[in-house]
């Protein structure tokens, strides 16, 4: 489970990424059970605040928002940089990569994603799309 049992996002594959220790603390389990989006938002917001360096608390952010907006790009992108090993990520940044950086951002995204987890067809379906698009 990334972020503890209240987050409810689960690793597929073979990848292991250390468990993130405040988020788990802070992070309101009954906002997301409510469906309380912008309470849990605010719970991930508070978390920021007080270990910056937690990656699961940016890559929850942009994940629970369920948008392809720029705070959640940049959520993505700062959760690569503290955890880069971390794949989910990059495959959720990728399609947004378009938008906001570049085609070869984005395969670049689609490819780091299939080195992580070459055993998941995600990555390459993502990848074939974008090249049969451009």
């Amino acid at each position: 489970m990334i972020g503890g049992p209240g987050i409810g996002l689960s690793l597929v594959g073979s990848t292991t990424v250390a468990a993130p220790a405040i988020s788990d603390q802070v992070f309101s389990q009954t906002a997301l059970l409510n469906k309380d989006t912008a309470g849990a938002i605010a719970d991930l917001n508070k978390a920021i605040s007080i270990a910056p360096e937690e990656w699961s608390s940016y890559f929850n952010r942009a994940f629970i928002s369920q948008r392809y907006d720029k705070q959640a790009f940049d959520d993505y992108s700062l959760a690569i940089r503290v955890c880069p090993e971390f794949p989910y990520a990059y495959i959720n940044r990728a399609p947004m990569q378009e938008q906001y950086g570049t085609r070869q951002r984005a395969l670049d995204d689609y490819n780091r994603y299939i080195n992580l987890e070459p055993q998941n067809t995600h990555g390459y379906s993502g990848k074939a799309d974008l090249e049969l698009r451009t």
